[in-house]
């Protein structure tokens, strides 16, 4: 059944929704109050998940403002004459200062921050598998480019010299670099939310958690399936896939066995070490289909084979295990997956300073390479663009077990 309204019903119905939600916030709430009662703080900005909260809700109020910030701003302070919340002081600043670029509203909507990148990386990517491994470094890419040397030959030869040492005729050698610019490449990444979402009659921030979520999440999945296993190009950083030496990738054994299974992940393993990386931050990384597999094998005693992979922190031979999806399931006959061993340490991912995020009410956007109507679907959507590069310091540093079939 529809229910149509005329514009003065509509109105009085939203106020009336926003009274009732009034009435619920008279009740005091212990460690919330801040401004001698008047005010409750709400969301903390002071913290990571409450400016992750304050972008979410930024959005939300820039997305039904159709762009405008001005709207958006008295849209917010509306919502706190409800909830009271002294953190919206905050956003109403930020929606009215400097955070809204209005020379390019006219093309999407584009939050600009030059100088909350770091910020944005730990609000919007604290779901990424491949920026959690310890030990990664991280390097801020100000000038969009970074040169590295990364070892590209044998290290120093070293020698014992007796009581009169003939230095000038020891056999010596210096490490070999290969020089390697790091450019930053820009990554869209998009969630569509339902109109019917934002719109509804809700102060309170419900609903900008449920779009934060949406958006570390598909942010966070478009970045791993590029750090994992992109080859690189003009457009998009190489992968660690790309880095690793070719000697490193190494074919599954047809036959899963226990002893099987055993002998190719520890050789992932000791291919790195026998090629002398040092091993400072070890780690394997898998989809989460593999890590089922080897978890629910039992010998014949019954016992679980690889006990350590059921835990919530799984390890391999004393080494961390990252598991995510965003290494896929359905390669080389459409079944196969791959296993990654890699110490992290030698991986430099090099990060952009600035971001933005496009809202898109009135247009299209991708999604499977198929141009979709944010009008035709009543959604809105958010891209962000952000800059980014990997490199993997030494190839010899990591290794992939392709073909993967643990089914």
């Amino acid at each position: 059944m529809v229910i149509k309204m005329t514009e003065d019903q509509l109105k009085a119905h939203t106020a009336k929704a926003v009274e009732d939600f009034a009435k619920k916030q008279t009740a005091p709430v212990a460690g919330l109050f801040n401004i001698g009662g008047s005010k409750v703080k709400g969301y903390d900005v002071d913290t990571v998940e409450g400016r992750g909260i304050a972008i979410a809700r930024g959005l939300r109020a820039m997305a039904i403002a159709k762009n405008d910030p001005s709207a958006a701003a008295n849209l917010v302070k509306d919502w706190q004459s409800v909830t009271k919340f002294s953190s919206d002081d905050f956003l109403r600043e930020t929606l009215t200062k400097g955070a809204i670029s209005p020379s390019t509203l006219a093309t999407g909507g584009i939050f600009n921050t030059p100088n909350l990148y770091n910020e944005f990386v730990e609000i919007l990517y604290p779901k990424s598998v491949f920026r959690q491994m310890a030990g990664i470094q991280f390097e801020s890419l100000p000038s969009g480019s970074m040169k590295i040397n990364r070892e590209a030959g044998s290290g120093i030869t070293t020698a014992w010299l007796g009581d009169a040492p003939a230095v000038a005729t020891t056999n010596a050698s210096e490490p070999t670099f290969q020089s390697y610019t790091m450019t930053v490449k820009t990554l869209a990444a998009t969630a569509a939310i339902q109109n019917a979402e934002l719109r509804r009659q809700d102060a309170g921030t419900n609903i900008d958690q449920k779009i934060l979520k949406i958006i570390q999440r598909d942010a966070a999945n478009a970045l791993d399936v590029a750090y994992f296993r992109y080859l690189g190009g003009s457009n998009a950083p190489k992968g660690l896939r790309g880095w690793i030496a070719p000697a490193q990738q190494i074919a599954m054994n047809g036959t899963k066995s226990i002893d099987t299974i055993t002998a190719e992940l520890t050789k992932m393993a000791s291919d790195c070490e026998s090629a002398n990386v040092i091993m400072n931050n070890g780690c394997y990384a898998m989809s989460s289909r593999s890590r089922s597999y080897l978890s629910s094998i039992r010998n014949s005693y019954g016992v679980y084979a690889f006990e350590e992979l059921r835990g919530a922190n799984p390890t391999f031979n004393g080494y961390p295990v990252y598991v995510t999806n965003n290494i896929p399931n359905n390669l080389g006959g459409g079944t196969e997956s791959e296993i990654y061993f890699v110490d992290a340490s030698k991986i430099v991912i090099g990060d952009g300073v600035d971001m933005q995020i496009k809202i898109i009410t009135e247009g299209n956007y991708l999604r499977g390479g198929s141009q979709v109507s944010t009008s035709v679907n009543d959604e809105t959507a958010f891209t962000f663009l952000s800059e980014t590069d990997l490199c993997l310091l030494y190839s010899q540093a990591g290794s992939v077990l392709t073909g993967v079939t643990y089914i």
